[in-house]
């Protein structure tokens, strides 16, 4: 495997694609393990770009390890990598980029209209900023317009917030990426705020964002065995549930055997378990039998 430390706009920046194996599980993060802890670190960092002394580096925060493998693309598309690793980790930052993208988009109408010409050109620079980060924009097929393109049952929702023309489009929708969106947009809306000085905060956040995090990239070489990575690498993370390990073994090896119906095998097998995810993943505790005390497990179990 070939390491690269990166930050968003070096990943995201230049016209590539991201997507998502069909053995990978759905979008599982949530606010109070994954998406609170991410927004505190961001805030933090934003906080330490806005108070850098002008000229002086501001050390980068490290937001993890992605594992990457090139994808075979006809000529005339955009190249493209499979994460084997990672995924959760950036489609959670495709969505809050695009949540500050929109909050900054208001700050700079907000400001317009208080003829705040300042702060209109920072929070519209900003913006456009973290637009590039979100969206290909030479492309030949709409799915190819996505920086990240998610497994099956989460790409709806996932377009959803990614074309959404704001937050007002978003008010009323339910799946958990709309949720990680409102979380995001507030968080950020508050951090800004509307002082004097939120034209300045409004480069930092996108400086932050864009150049000071950081995380590792991984390409894996031909002779790596992806299943086997996502599978120790997970181990650590959010916890893989018996049926996700089945679903990455099996679908994995329809791939590596070139089989010709591995889409048919996730419709038929697996297809149900991802269209439920707050179902089929919950923890369910089985009533206590003969004194032996209550044994936590999941429905998928």
């Amino acid at each position: 495997m070939q390491p690269s430390y990166l930050s968003l706009v070096q990943i995201f920046g230049a016209p590539a694609r991201y997507t998502v194996p069909l053995f990978q599980r759905p979008y599982v993060w949530g606010k109070d393990e994954q998406w609170e802890p991410l927004w505190s670190d961001i805030a933090n960092l934003a906080d330490r770009v806005l108070a850098a002394e002008p000229g002086k580096p501001v050390a980068g925060h490290f937001l993890g390890t992605v594992v990457l493998e090139q994808a075979m693309t006809p000529s005339g598309t955009i190249g493209c990598r499979e994460i084997i690793d990672g995924q959760q980790r950036l489609t959670t930052l495709q969505i809050l980029l695009k949540a500050a993208e929109h909050v900054l988009a208001e700050v700079a109408a907000k400001a317009e209209q208080a003829n705040d010409e300042a702060t209109t050109k920072s929070a519209r620079v900003a913006a456009r900023q973290l637009a590039i980060l979100t969206g290909n924009t030479a492309y030949a097929d709409d799915e190819e317009k996505y920086k990240v393109w998610p497994t099956n049952d989460d790409r709806a929702a996932f377009r959803e917030v990614l074309d959404a023309s704001g937050a007002n489009a978003l008010e009323a929708a339910k799946p958990r990426m709309a949720d990680a969106y409102r979380f995001f947009s507030d968080s950020a809306r508050d951090w800004l705020g509307l002082g004097t000085d939120t034209g300045t905060r409004s480069m930092a956040l996108a400086a932050a964002l864009q150049t000071h995090l950081r995380l590792i990239v991984l390409d894996l070489e031909d002779s790596d065995e992806p299943q086997a990575i996502f599978e120790t690498l997970n181990a650590h993370g959010t916890p893989l549930l018996p049926a996700d390990l089945i679903k990455n073994w099996l679908l994995w090896e329809a791939s590596r055997q070139k089989l010709t119906n591995t889409e048919a095998l996730y419709q038929t097998w697996w297809r149900p378990f991802d269209r439920e995810p707050d179902y089929w993943r919950v923890n369910v505790a089985p009533a206590t039998r003969r004194g032996l005390g209550s044994i936590c497990s999941c429905r998928t179990g």
